[in-house]
């Protein structure tokens, strides 16, 4: 089932990205991509018509409407079955390749911080991320744990790592530990300043990202964690490739638009009775529009499962390593008591027997033997 929604969820992108460029092409430069645009329009414009007659009495339509709708009847029925089922097909396999390519390209480019995550933050200095939880200008695996890396606020999680000596497992244990001493020091500098012991903020990066995949490692041991995480995964992925190809569609055809209106300024400058803007063209700002709030939400919307994600895999590896802690606390203290049972069953107490055959006063120095005994082992 989880196969099945992921192949869905690809195919959407791939759809989108069909959609969205056979867009460009229809209304910048009236040019199908593949005609399903206009045939989507086509058929919208017929439906609307038809609605619109079903209205009309069937005294006031002339010869010359029903000839009209008859020719429209013949127009949409005049492909066979075999080639609209060879389309569909056709498009089916070109919309799952695209969806594939554009997840990968989204997911290579996330490690180089393209534009499309965090050029909210750059343009608002970081407004719209606090408030509205979009990507920050950091790492977002930093940004789950502290923040932003110059106003840091350590999640508890990332305290309760800290105390387990969870950044240790970096490939320089200095560096780990210096980045856990940053974290508890309540007076913490900005990393990167000349503040003695203060951490650079590649260090700071490095060494959560080295916690980051060494946590989502542990986390995908588990069954249940594995299945939980891989469904936020599926979701975060499509949200991000959704907002890539919303943002390079965008950024086009702000481009497409102002050369459109160059183009078009320097023509009536040559030529004043040059016509209108057409119908077509009229609703460009409309197109960007729709890309923009597909971009904008699509991007609000990933930042939210990464930051969800991210949190997750942290908390897994801090519970695990809490309960490992509690375990060995428990096995310590379950070895020293048997220890001191060993101990006290070896050092048994001397007490003298009284037998048969002892004077009377033998007796009475036996049992103050016995007692002097039992006196200093209770003491």
């Amino acid at each position: 089932m989880e196969l099945i929604k992921d192949l869905g969820l690809t195919f959407m992108v791939g759809i989108f990205s069909i959609l969205g460029l056979e867009t460009i092409m229809h209304y910048f430069f009236n040019r199908p991509l593949t005609g399903l645009l206009q045939e989507i329009l086509e058929k919208g414009q017929m439906l609307r018509r038809t609605h619109v007659r079903q209205w009309v009495s069937k005294e006031s339509l002339n010869t010359e409407t029903e000839t009209k709708n008859s020719d429209d009847r013949v127009n949409i029925g005049s492909d066979s079955q075999k080639e609209q089922t060879a389309m569909v097909v056709l498009f089916i396999a070109v919309a799952f390749t695209v969806g594939i390519v554009a997840e990968d390209l989204s997911y290579k480019y996330m490690e180089k911080d393209l534009p499309f995550r965090t050029i909210p933050a750059f343009i608002t200095r970081g407004y719209l991320v606090q408030r509205l939880g979009l990507p920050s200008e950091d790492d977002d695996r930093v940004s789950s744990l502290i923040g932003a890396i110059k106003q840091a606020q350590p999640e508890p999680v990332i305290y309760d790592l800290a105390d387990s000596n969870a950044l240790l497992i970096s490939n320089n244990q200095e560096i780990g530990q210096k980045i856990q001493n940053w974290i508890k020091n309540d007076k913490r500098c900005i990393p990167g300043s000349s503040v003695a012991d203060c951490p650079e903020k590649e260090e700071v990066e490095k060494a959560f990202l080295n916690l980051f995949y060494f946590a989502k490692n542990t986390a995908y041991s588990n069954e249940y964690h594995y299945d939980e995480l891989r469904k936020i995964q599926s979701r975060l992925e499509f949200m991000r490739s959704i907002s890539m190809i919303a943002f390079i569609y965008f950024g086009l055809g702000v481009v497409f638009e102002v050369v459109l209106l160059i183009n078009r300024w320097w023509n009536r400058k040559k030529n004043p009775r040059v016509p209108e803007l057409s119908r077509r063209h009229s609703k460009i700002p409309v197109v960007l529009t729709v890309m923009f709030l597909v971009y904008f939400l699509s991007l609000w919307a990933y930042a939210r499962e990464t930051d969800a994600f991210n949190r997750r895999v942290f908390g897994y590896l801090s519970s695990s390593l809490i309960e490992s802690k509690r375990q060995r606390k428990e096995q310590l203290e379950f070895e020293e008591e048997q220890h001191s049972r060993q101990q006290r069953s070896t050092n048994q107490v001397p007490i003298v027997p009284v037998q048969e055959g002892m004077t009377f006063d033998q007796r009475t120095q036996a049992l103050r033997i016995s007692v002097v005994n039992l006196k200093k082992d209770t003491e």
